[in-house]
């Protein structure tokens, strides 16, 4: 991948096929609504540029500890250019993204053999399933000994964790990269997602393997729901696939979700401290819905608003200012000479974290102080009682200390 643009999206996307597979309707309401990027998936979009370059220079993402990713460019870095951090689309490389990246690349590593085709950021035709044309595949391995298909994707995003089984876009590459392989054959297919920072029951690598009539299932299954979405009366469906929707804010259906939550089906919400234990499972298991949806309308009331058209009530304000060095060799300069001692300018520097130490010990010397490294948990989380996560005692937060 060179550039943020070679990942475009076509109508119907195998990144959003969870959606539109689910809401039909989905792609008639977002006709003409620009799906902007955000922060977070441009973040995303680095992550991927330093994984695809670390695969293919046989690199270990731990030498870029500090540099940076110019998603417009595709350039991975040691320093960042000048101009401000991320707006100009330059991510730097932190240790959270290092290690992202590294267990989406011995992933990787341990899923290729002797022989085996890898093709990383693969562009994958899609265009025999009506309204698609192609979708863009992290990486694909052909193994042709046992005509073994494998699709690997990386997910930065912390936000929503997303499920391998069934999964519709692993299994849309999956056609794409089939189709290639048509001459020779694919007897199995399996699917691997790797979401690092995002919270799992199964943990962050899950994988699923199919054989070649599961995925010929899913194609006809397919083919019919992106046939559906061509129907000028195609339903409009609301659910948690509405989040990253185009049409959310807009959406009747959505609309009707929310306030059937926002009621709890019991009329006029009862004061929070007279909620019974199913009164609050039941408000917790749909308040994202509601969330997701105001998300939507405050994007939406803001685009209106820098269009010059607000909300009414509403207007445009400055975001509160913070202040900065206009320059910081001209600043040390002039405090310099006004007699004021470095040590007081400078904050006071901090112990090196254990990945700085790492990659200037090298990987075959760490083991030496490893036993000297712990990683903690930053403390719990609420999920639903089927998360077959143990509990924890609500103390218990100093005790996620783990070797």
């Amino acid at each position: 991948m060179t550039a943020h643009s070679s990942r475009a999206h076509a109508k119907l996307s195998p990144s959003s096929a969870h959606r539109w597979s689910v809401c039909a309707g989905s792609i008639r309401m977002s006709e003409g609504i620009e799906n902007k990027s955000s922060i977070h998936a441009d973040e995303g979009t680095a992550a991927h540029t330093l994984a695809e370059r670390c695969l293919r220079d046989g690199r270990d993402p731990i030498e870029w500890l500090g540099g940076h990713v110019d998603i417009k460019s595709g350039a991975v870095c040691g320093a960042r250019p000048d101009g401000p951090p991320e707006q100009d689309g330059c991510f730097e490389i932190t240790e959270e993204m290092v290690d992202a990246v590294t267990l989406y690349v011995e992933t990787v590593n341990g899923y290729v053999g002797v022989g085996d085709e890898v093709e990383y950021e693969a562009r994958l035709d899609l265009t025999h399933i009506p309204g698609m044309a192609f979708g863009t595949g992290d990486c694909v391995i052909y193994k042709p000994a046992t005509r073994h298909l494998v699709v690997i994707d990386l997910k930065y995003g912390r936000g929503v964790p997303v499920d391998v089984k069934a999964n519709e876009q692993l299994r849309a590459y999956a056609l794409g990269a089939a189709k290639r392989h048509h001459n020779r054959g694919v007897s199995e297919v399996t699917t691997v997602i790797v979401q690092p920072r995002c919270p799992h029951p199964e943990g962050p690598v899950r994988a699923e393997t199919i054989d070649a009539l599961d995925l010929l299932e899913f194609r006809i299954d397919l083919e019919g729901k992106a046939l559906a979405t061509q129907a000028p009366d195609a339903p409009l469906v609301a659910g948690d696939h509405c989040k990253f929707c185009p049409a959310a804010a807009t959406c009747p259906a959505l609309r009707q979700k929310v306030l059937a939550v926002a009621e709890m089906e019991f009329g006029e919400p009862p004061p929070v401290d007279a909620m019974t234990p199913d009164d609050m499972a039941r408000v917790l298991r749909d308040a994202g819905i509601v969330r997701d949806w105001i998300k939507r309308v405050e994007e939406r009331a803001n685009d209106m608003a820098k269009a010059g058209s607000p909300p009414t009530g509403f207007k445009l304000v400055a975001s509160r200012a913070t202040r900065k060095w206009r320059d910081e060799t001209e600043t040390l300069s002039l405090l310099d000479s006004m007699g004021i001692d470095r040590d007081d300018i400078y904050v006071e520097p901090k112990m090196k974290s254990p990945a700085m130490i790492e990659k200037m010990l090298g990987r075959k010397r760490y083991p030496e102080i490893a036993d000297l490294v712990i990683a903690k948990s930053s403390g719990t989380i609420l999920v639903p009682v089927e998360d077959p996560r143990p509990p924890v005692r609500a103390d218990a937060e100093d005790e996620f200390a783990v070797p």
